[in-house]
């Protein structure tokens, strides 16, 4: 299929991922790598370059407040972005997303064989955390936080016998902001708000336990992308003053 005939629909990013980290070449010879559904995030790529993007973003959060019916709801929040968001994309861009967009994109039918540049991904564009222009540093977009976890304390056990547990990744609640986009203006789901939190380089913040996961695995990370950790403003507990 050529790209000038696509026609996007409202709110997928035309998407040519990089090429996934599955396979090793030994002697000329292309090996699979051998993964269990649980750890495949380790294996697939994260980014990918945008071929095209929508027209339109499409937001119904108004329309779904004045609806009722749970199956017109459904169908509403099923056709809307999570948040209400502006495009700041460009055609070329390099872009980061969640590893489980190559699941979704299988399991749903969302991948397109196009002339030039072979199998690309229509993904969400509330799917997508950031993105980096002629080589720059991966900026947020979509309300996201970029942040660096501060490293986890191990802990002494004492007793009869003294033992040091080791912290898990995901264990210390204090972080420092590396990059910010802007706050969202609204989300679809009613319970959930930026606030208007304003948040620079350099804050430190506290993060609610259970939330914020690494934007890649270490096993296959650049070195710009190993610490990095994503977050919503909503599960910021506080700026540290």
């Amino acid at each position: 299929m050529e790209n000038t005939k696509l026609q996007l629909q409202n709110n997928y990013v035309l998407i040519k991922p990089s090429q996934s980290y599955d396979s090793v070449n030994v002697g000329g010879v292309d090996l699979k790598v051998g993964y269990i559904y649980e750890n495949r995030g380790r294996h697939v790529s994260i980014t990918g370059t945008v071929i095209s993007l929508p027209e339109t973003l499409t937001y119904l959060g108004e329309i779904l407040k004045e609806t009722f019916n749970r199956d017109e709801r459904q169908s509403i929040v099923d056709s809307s972005l999570q948040w209400y968001t502006t495009n700041q994309l460009q055609e070329g861009d390099t872009v980061l997303y969640n590893y489980m967009a190559h699941s979704s994109a299988y399991l749903e039918n969302r991948i397109v064989n196009i002339d030039g540049y072979g199998d690309c991904y229509l993904i969400s564009y509330d799917s997508i955390h950031g993105y980096s222009r002629n080589g720059e540093e991966y900026k947020p977009i979509n309300g996201y936080v970029f942040f660096k976890r501060d490293a986890g304390k191990k802990h002494e056990a004492k007793g009869s016998l003294d033992v040091l547990y080791n912290p898990s990744d995901y264990q210390e609640i204090y972080g420092t902001v590396v990059f910010a986009d802007g706050p969202v203006r609204e989300y679809l789901h009613p319970d959930y708000s930026d606030f208007g939190l304003e948040l620079n380089p350099g804050d430190r913040i506290l993060v609610k336990p259970g939330h914020g996961f690494r934007i890649a695995y270490d096993i296959h990370a650049s070195e710009e992308l190993k610490a990095l950790e994503v977050i919503r403003r909503p599960y910021i507990l506080a700026v540290c003053v």
